[in-house]
């Protein structure tokens, strides 16, 4: 019975049509596609079209996609990847100055986008060439890196299409949350439809039946149409409100726990927590006395929200605030770097964080040792972790009763240590008051009638500004509680320690004095008392809570309850405005800090300012440096490669007596190298040395490699497959003895130099 004969549409040609083969094409197409579509958004998130159109870039890798395909379909593909590496290496040696400037740029220009995006800074390498020439370097730059990526996308199109259908929308999503940036629907359909085409594409080298891979190709462009459209609607979420719900949803899953209460700064649906207790912190203190432990903090206040400054804020000043940490003028550890080495009193505390978020470390204003602020983090405020649990640190013991003894020293002390506090730390205060003195239209609108009955801030001395704050706040929380006939900011949380702060932030501000919002939990004086050295202290959710703090110039930034001037200011209202005259006690202003308005802040260079230019050289060198030892290698690499294969190509060929011929002649190389060279003599006269050396086993063999390679040159007669592995086994055997009686170093130059094995 004949069997039937499979019918239908296949991916895989009949073998009667393999000259009609064109799925290399296919696979060509694809690549191109993907890199086409991978560089344009490529130089849209890291800024590159900024700099330089990306024509240069695509157009490299579309003309390596039709070398490929044109060397595919000859059969000689194997020449690709050395031949365009070779070229790229000549192209490096040739215009070294330039890539290295074209480098430079575009590392700067992508230090500048990842800067404006997460206030974390890249390394700056310094460009020489004249702005004229950059052009000519950004080219060089863009056909590099397009050449490296056609040949990535060809390698991932040729060897596995799936990963590339996959990785490619990977990469474009994580692009888009690393760079916090939004690419347009434009750039994101022909992602989607390339990946499609990739997975299409990978089924023609398996034989897959095309009926299924076209019905799912339909399926997946239906699926694909609904998607788009719903996402064009308006009522759609947009891309932005996507990625905030992703990145809420990380935060949640990896610092936080049930017993999580603080808002960190959103307040838009605040609900007041639940009656019962819950654990946050177990701290342990050598001497235990009363602090804030501030986590979150918040520097813009807009819809009932508090959020850290703008990352494109910090970039705008990364000199500044870079050359502020190359300094050791760390804003989180301000008060002790005030004290400039002094012998004071260091108190070590532990912390345990068992229901509190793990998204920032809670620290004191006081923060003397154990935390350091990475140079390359511009955030000035919270102290972010990586989820840490545990941590130890140590804060200046009683840092609140040394404030106005602090404040004297820095006035009047004439040593150079403190007069270079005093100009960085005026350089800082700059920053400060350009950014922490902002108060929304909204607010001012709310409450500027309010605040108008104290009159002008400008015409206030400082003691009458404070004198106001105090004044209005008590009016707002008095001891009854939140004024009823008063209107005020975040009434979405009336009464509680969160809309107090706001309040007490924003009246600060309009008065001309920089605050802050800040969360955390307060271990008070009685809990501090109630503890014993060394003893836990376990602090729950009715310590946590909101204040503000006040950036008092010197010393930084301070809890208000505890700033020299405004005295005791507590959530209830109960300030009794200034003490005397010996709270103002203000930091006045000498002339190292008139020397520090505009310029300085846009410039600084004072001592320890060089190590930006020696880190910058350093940077240039290494990466020269690895540049070269990277080609060299790749070039060995490369070059063994094609040597080894162009050998083993000749070892198995189909005339088996070719081949033998080759193997015995590679041998006897091999035996040159050991000290056995036989000159004009005959290879036989090697037998009786080598048997004294190497055994009679290895003499025998070699005497029947000799026989063997007289056969294969001279006899007509083909030889079989048993003798061609004979003649492998003594080539593998010389080797092996090659290699045991070398030293390393010779081994390698054998290795990669020679060739040899």
């Amino acid at each position: 019975m004949t069997p039937k004969t499979k019918k239908g549409m296949w991916l895989r040609p009949p073998e009667q049509l393999q000259h009609l083969n064109f799925g290399w094409l296919i696979r060509i197409s694809a690549a191109a596609m993907a890199f086409c579509v991978l560089s344009i958004i490529f130089a849209e998130l890291t800024g590159f079209a900024k700099i330089s159109h990306p024509r240069a870039m695509l157009l490299t890798g579309i003309c390596l996609c039709i070398i490929y395909g044109l060397l595919t379909g000859v059969r000689r593909q194997g020449w690709f990847y050395p031949g365009v590496l070779i070229l790229m290496l000549l192209l490096i040696l040739l215009f070294r100055q330039q890539v290295l400037e074209g480098t430079s740029i575009f590392w700067n220009q992508l230090g500048d986008t990842w800067t404006s995006a997460t206030g974390w800074v890249l390394p700056e390498l310094k460009t020489q060439l004249s702005s004229q020439e950059s052009g000519t370097c950004l080219l060089l730059i863009s056909i590099l890196l397009g050449g490296l990526g056609a040949m990535l996308c060809i390698l991932l199109a040729s060897v596995c299409p799936a990963i590339l259908a996959v990785g490619l929308p990977g990469l474009v999503l994580a692009g888009m949350i690393g760079f916090r940036h939004e690419v347009s629907l434009a750039y994101l359909l022909p992602v989607v439809l390339t990946a499609v085409f990739l997975l299409l594409s990978s089924g023609w080298g398996r034989g897959e039946a095309a009926v299924s891979v076209l019905l799912s190709w339909i399926a997946f462009i239906a699926v694909g149409c609904v998607l788009v459209s719903v996402a064009a609607l308006p009522w759609a979420v947009n891309q932005a409100a996507f990625r905030e719900n992703l990145h809420n949803s990380i935060h949640e899953y990896k610092f936080e726990t049930r017993y999580t209460t603080l808002p960190e700064g959103n307040l838009t649906d605040y609900q007041d927590p639940a009656e019962d207790v819950r654990p946050a912190l177990v701290v342990t203190m050598e001497n235990p006395e009363a602090m804030h432990l501030r986590g979150f903090t918040g520097a813009v206040f807009e819809g009932n929200t508090w959020t850290a400054l703008d990352p494109e804020i910090l970039a705008e000043n990364e000199d500044l605030l870079y050359w502020l940490n190359l300094n050791e003028f760390n804003p989180n550890m301000q008060f002790r770097a005030a004290l400039l080495r002094s012998e004071a009193a260091e108190n070590g505390i532990t912390i345990q964080n068992i229901g509190a978020c793990s998204r920032y470390l809670y620290v004191p204003f006081s923060l003397s040792s154990g935390i350091n602020l990475s140079a390359q983090d511009l955030n000035t405020d919270a102290i972010r972790s990586h989820g840490e649990r545990v941590y130890a640190f140590a804060s200046v013991y009683g840092g609140a009763d040394m404030l106005p003894s602090v404040l004297q020293y820095l006035q009047t002390s004439d040593e150079e240590a403190v007069s270079h506090f005093r100009k960085a730390e005026s350089a800082y205060r700059e920053f400060v008051s350009k950014y922490y003195l902002e108060v929304p239209q909204a607010v001012m609108d709310l409450l500027a009638e309010e605040w108008d009955q104290y009159g002008a801030p400008d015409s206030m001395t400082a003691q009458q500004a404070q004198t106001c704050v105090l004044d209005f706040l008590n009016r707002c929380f008095g001891e009854e509680g939140v004024a009823e006939d008063m209107e005020l900011p975040l009434s979405i949380a009336e009464g509680t320690s969160f809309q107090y702060a706001t309040v007490a932030a924003m009246t600060l501000r309009y008065f001309g004095i920089p605050a802050r919002y800040a969360e955390g939990y307060v271990i008070t004086e009685e809990m501090a008392a109630q503890a014993e050295g060394g003893a836990s202290i376990e602090v729950d959710s009715t310590c946590a809570g909101a204040w503000v703090e006040v950036y008092h110039d010197g010393i930084g930034w301070i809890p208000m309850e505890i700033t020299p001037g405004l005295g005791e200011s507590a959530e209830n209202g109960t300030g009794d405005g200034l003490n005397s005259e010996d709270d103002n006690t203000e930091l006045k202003e000498g002339e190292e800090l008139e020397e520090t308005p505009e310029e300085n802040a846009q410039a600084p260079e004072p001592d320890g300012g060089y190590l930006v230019t020696i880190s910058r050289a350093i940077g240039r060198g290494f990466l020269l440096v690895w540049l070269i030892l990277f080609s060299a290698v790749l070039l060995l690499i490369v070059r063994r490669y094609i040597l080894v294969s162009h050998r083993q190509k000749m070892f198995s060929g189909k005339n088996r007596s070719e081949a033998i011929a080759w193997i015995f002649a590679d041998t006897a190389l091999l035996l040159e190298r050991l000290g056995y060279d036989r000159g004009n003599g005959s290879m036989y006269d090697l037998c009786d040395p080598i048997r004294q050396r190497f055994g009679e086993e290895f003499a025998r063999m070699l005497k029947k490699g000799i026989d063997l390679n007289a056969m294969a040159i001279f006899s007509s007669r083909e030889l079989s497959e048993e003798q061609r592995e004979e003649a492998l086994q003594l080539h593998s055997a010389t080797r092996q003895h090659l290699q045991s009686e070398s030293k390393w170093i010779d081994r390698l130059w054998m290795k990669w130099i020679q060739c040899r094995y």
